[in-house]
């Protein structure tokens, strides 16, 4: 239940303290057996707002001092939470399917997408580089949605789980998924082509039994990098070329 903000890493990562932490409200979270869990976390590029997801609400606090700005209750628990590049505006999506837009630093709602086939679980979200296109995760798929007219693009069939993360190239060719079940996908992002399919990237299997990765990401060279636990895996065009433990 607490956001925690460094200013900057050390290069070697020895004496990274934090500059705040921030004790966001705590209650007793039935789902989970424990204290309130922090599902969605953003820091605007600016360096002027964190949002945080925390039970049905976002919390808006102020980079700087970590004090909350603002807290905007919802209906249902954000799990994923983005910022444009200018940090003019936010997308959150919720479990309950609701995906939208708000305007930054008025906070309020500009647009909601709403997919087809009605609202789903979604926990995943990403921005294209020249931000005309946002992904989302939709149970146990992707789909896109074009930011000019809020209308639905196209949609990427599953791995059969639903996304913890995805992720855009840098080039915006590609969509990577990295999925509930341990698996990795990579997508054709103009077309929805499912191009290729990475079997358990993960060997440690999660509360509920599955092979869990956790996140994934195209770094500056172009190299799709699956984050797990305790492994993470690197790939180059589909091959792989190192897994860390």
């Amino acid at each position: 239940g607490e956001v925690v903000f460094w200013q900057r890493f050390a290069a070697s990562g020895a004496n990274a303290k934090p500059r705040w932490t921030a004790p966001l409200p705590r209650s007793k979270n039935a789902s989970h057996g424990c204290d309130t869990l922090v599902l969605a976390v953003a820091i605007s590029p600016d360096a002027r707002f964190v949002v945080a997801g925390i039970e049905s609400n976002l919390f808006v606090l102020d980079a700087q001092s970590g004090k909350i700005h603002q807290k905007i209750p919802l209906k249902s628990n954000p799990i994923g939470a983005i910022f444009s590049r200018d940090g003019k505006r936010f997308w959150s999506a919720t479990q309950n399917g609701e995906i939208a837009q708000w305007s930054v630093p008025e906070w309020k709602i500009k647009r909601q997408f709403k997919p087809k086939g009605g609202p789903k679980w979604c926990q995943a979200l990403a921005v294209s580089p020249d931000e005309s296109t946002l992904f989302a995760g939709h149970a146990d798929r992707a789909v896109s949605f074009d930011l000019k007219s809020g209308l639905q693009k196209r949609e990427y069939l599953g791995v059969g789980a639903y996304f913890n993360s995805l992720a855009v190239s840098r080039d915006g060719k590609w969509l990577a998924g990295a999925a509930e079940n341990g698996q990795g996908a990579l997508y054709d992002a103009q077309t929805g082509e499912l191009k290729r399919v990475f079997h358990r990237v993960s060997a440690q299997r999660n509360a509920q039994g599955f092979f869990k990765t956790e996140a994934a990401v195209f770094d500056a060279r172009g190299e799709l990098l699956f984050r797990t636990s305790p492994r993470a895996a690197l790939w180059r065009e589909g091959e792989t070329l190192r897994e860390n433990r």
